[in-house]
């Protein structure tokens, strides 16, 4: 898998314009005053990816994503939007260099979210950062756990062939994954990087 790190920052870009809204939401559960909750608990991040998966198994509607079901499933607190009841995540550390953040988004208009949003963050923010951290639960994994679930896999490539993304599919649940490979060393062992869930039956 030649020049890995070099692909893999195309590849994150790309998939950030083609799926949209992480940041924009991230700001939007932010700004103004806010929901009081409890700090969400230390997880490991294998342990906040196999509560991702399995919130994500639970998806059929978008009914089915609520702060309650989350909380639930995932078992930590979320922060809602003061502007959009739709728009609620939360956030964690995992170790110095990395963390986690989780969105949904949706219409203030509508009863439920459309999309759920899950990115591993490094800081400094960069595609150049040793993953190792946050792959205990690598791509395989995911692959193996969401295939099992019922979502079939396929490849989404761009320009020049270039691999933009994984999606799963199943029902009304598409499940779009950009991948990074752990290290410079080990370009070919994958890690999930951004995970984006989309609900197209309300």
């Amino acid at each position: 898998m030649p020049n890995m790190i070099r692909w893999s920052m195309v590849a994150a870009l790309a998939f950030a314009l083609v799926t949209g809204t992480l940041v924009a939401t991230r700001q939007a559960v932010a700004a103004g005053p806010q929901e009081t909750t409890q700090p969400s608990p230390h997880l490991t991040a294998e342990q906040i990816s196999r509560r991702i998966l399995s919130l994500i198994n639970s998806l059929h509607t978008r009914a089915d994503l609520t702060p309650a079901a989350v909380e639930n499933i995932v078992s930590v607190k979320v922060d809602t939007s003061p502007k959009n009841h739709n728009e609620w995540g939360f956030s964690g550390k995992l170790t110095d260099v990395w963390s986690y953040d989780f969105d949904t988004v949706g219409d203030a208009a509508d009863a439920h979210p459309y999309r759920l949003e899950f990115i591993f963050r490094d800081q400094p923010r960069g595609n150049a950062t040793d993953m190792t951290a946050v792959c205990g639960l690598d791509f395989d994994e995911y692959t193996r756990i969401l295939t099992g679930a019922g979502f079939k896999s396929s490849p989404y490539h761009g320009e020049h062939g270039r691999l933009i993304y994984w999606e799963f599919l199943r029902d009304a649940v598409s499940v779009k994954i950009s991948i990074r490979g752990e290290s410079d060393a080990r370009t070919d062992h994958l890690c999930v990087s951004m995970l984006i869930a989309d609900v197209n039956t309300k």
